[in-house]
């Protein structure tokens, strides 16, 4: 975009270290500092600088990366003591068994990342989803701040404003609060799907049905400011969208998490675990919390061999994609390598032993409430 004569800005929170100190210093309960300092206000406020600041007669593009909800749910008053715990419902998978899952989600459970979530009760899940209630609300007045200098520039017929997220959340599903990480992949729809609304100049109101994914972002917007959307470019344009028409969407959406893949169709899901014996396959379309692992049913080897194949199309169609040096690997006579990962496989931790070196701060916060291991 900066080669179109775009002035580009980032704001997010990230641009900050977390140092051991960052971390130690998160507080179990309510956190003290003032809502207009919180962080995620902090991102807002720079935000709105970064629009006053930007020229009338140069376009732009601004990213703004707000942190929350996320873990270690630490939000501020008055949003920590908004909702009232009572009132949160219990996930219906909370107290599910894992007799037929993969054999790392009960690992996970049982303290993969240095939280038992076997101490999660009721009560304690009833606590930590108000306080991420509050954190969401907190989010949607950051971005109401956003919106209305964009109104207040008097630049809303000139603007498009997308708003996504990067994961979901297990928020008492299957007894968990986490998304999915390397060491620990879980794929759960619920972790998978996420909020993403695209309004602004040019964009009729419509609600798409279709599942997409994240990287059909890029070429969408680009596509919006008028822009050549290059061939190496991965996604989904769907810009036709803004005015009713309806694009190829795909017949698969696709999600990875480290080495485990997923692959999903509108009626089956395939969970993928490289070396393993055991994977996991729903019918979404009639157990759409994922409560019945078909992996192993010799009924269901038509879908599970179809979505196989389909995802290994996928795959090759990304590896095809890849071009150049990158940071993700290299060509090679055409064939693109990896880099090891500095991080354990999934056969080193199917043991399974709980990853050591990872953040603590999601413990120190889940502790308080009494679920330490």
């Amino acid at each position: 975009m900066k080669e179109n004569g775009y002035w580009e800005s980032a704001v997010e929170a990230y641009a900050i270290h977390e140092t051991d100190e960052y971390w130690d210093n998160f507080q179990a309960n309510v956190n003290p500092i003032p809502a207009e300092a919180f962080i995620d206000s902090w991102v807002g406020d720079r935000a709105v600088d970064a629009i006053q600041s930007s020229s009338s007669d140069q376009p732009f593009f601004l990213f703004v990366g707000l942190p929350n909800p996320h873990m270690p749910f630490d939000c501020p008053e008055p949003y920590a003591s908004m909702y009232d715990p009572a009132n949160m419902p219990i996930p219906e998978t909370f107290g599910i068994s894992f007799d037929d899952k993969p054999p790392i989600q009960a690992a996970f459970k049982r303290g993969g990342r240095r939280v038992n979530y076997e101490k999660m009760d009721e009560a304690k899940l009833r606590q930590a989803m108000a306080y991420y209630y509050g954190a969401v609300t907190l989010v949607d007045d950051q971005v109401g701040k956003i919106v209305a200098e964009v109104r207040n520039q008097g630049i809303e017929d000139q603007t498009v404003i997308a708003f996504c997220s990067d994961n979901g959340e297990l928020l008492g599903h299957y007894g968990m609060l986490t998304k999915s990480i390397d060491e620990y992949p879980i794929l759960y729809d619920v972790g998978l799907r996420v909020p993403m609304a695209i309004g602004g100049a040019g964009i009729s109101p419509s609600v798409v049905g279709e599942p997409v994914e994240l990287i059909d972002l890029c070429p969408t917007l680009l596509a919006a400011a008028g822009l050549e959307v290059a061939p190496e470019i991965q996604g989904l344009d769907l810009s036709d969208t803004f005015n009713g028409r309806r694009p190829d969407f795909r017949p698969y959406v696709f999600a990875e998490s480290g080495a485990v893949k997923m692959i999903r169709s509108e009626r089956y899901k395939l969970v993928h675990y490289p070396g393993q014996a055991y994977g996991e396959l729903y019918d979404v379309a009639e157990d759409p919390d994922e409560t019945k692992n078909m992996y192993g049913d010799p009924s269901f080897a038509d879908p599970k061999g179809e979505m196989t194949a389909a995802l290994l199309d996928r795959l090759i169609h990304v590896e095809g994609a890849r071009h150049g040096e990158s940071k993700g690997g290299r060509r090679i006579g055409g064939i693109c390598t990896r880099r090891r990962s500095s991080r354990p496989s999934l056969a080193e931790i199917e043991g399974i032993r709980p990853s050591l070196d990872t953040p603590f701060a999601a413990s120190q916060r889940l502790r308080a409430l009494g679920m330490n291991g």
